[in-house]
């Protein structure tokens, strides 16, 4: 159901998850090169992927997945309302790593420095996610009402 406040929300989880594995969240300088990192894993001659930009992408990749589900599964409203707490809790632990940790393992004369791009994003998502509970929240009470007139 798109007409839905929350389906709407939920329809902006995907697209940000989808927008961050393309906008760079790091930039690496080496030796006079530089490399936008994007949450994509990757190898080159001036960095590989670390455990931190692997994890990122996993999350990011479970929640496009948990997103997508919870628009479908608008008549199981108690479910949806639980994929999107752990929603909010995903899209936190995301922002955390993309603030906080090289994305990268460095290498000898290496400059690590965060855009703040992933981390703007996450913010979003992390808002996104807590619309969206709060008009599941609002959805459920409306129908409890609608039953208690009945």
């Amino acid at each position: 159901m798109i007409q839905r406040k929350q389906t709407l929300f939920l329809l902006s989880l995907v697209l940000l998850s989808v927008a961050l594995m393309f906008i760079p969240s790091a930039t690496a300088h080496s030796n006079g090169h530089t490399v936008n990192v994007y949450l994509l894993p990757f190898e080159s001659e001036m960095a590989t992927a670390s455990i931190y930009q692997i994890s990122a992408y996993l999350i990011n990749i479970i929640s496009l997945l948990l997103s997508f589900i919870c628009i479908f599964i608008f008549k199981k409203r108690g479910l949806q309302l639980k994929l999107s707490y752990v929603l909010m809790i995903s899209w936190l632990v995301e922002t955390l790593i993309l603030s906080s940790v090289s994305l990268v393992h460095p290498v000898e004369g290496m400059v690590f420095q965060n855009t703040n791009y992933g981390t703007l994003l996450g913010i979003f998502g992390m808002l996104g996610a807590y619309m969206a509970v709060y008009y599941i929240k609002k959805d459920i009470e409306l129908l409890k009402s609608a039953d208690r007139i009945r």
